[in-house]
């Protein structure tokens, strides 16, 4: 069963943070990587 997640307005601009930063120290490749990867519970 897929799990659907609300994104706060607050957690959507944390979330665009989190990906400047990554884009900025590890680049393209490590960013996308972590887009990509599947959240486990």
């Amino acid at each position: 069963m897929a799990l659907s997640i609300n994104w706060t307005k607050r957690a959507d601009k944390k979330f665009d943070k989190i990906l400047e930063y990554l884009l900025l120290e590890w680049g393209e490749s490590v960013t996308k990587n972590f887009v990509k990867k599947p959240m486990t519970f």
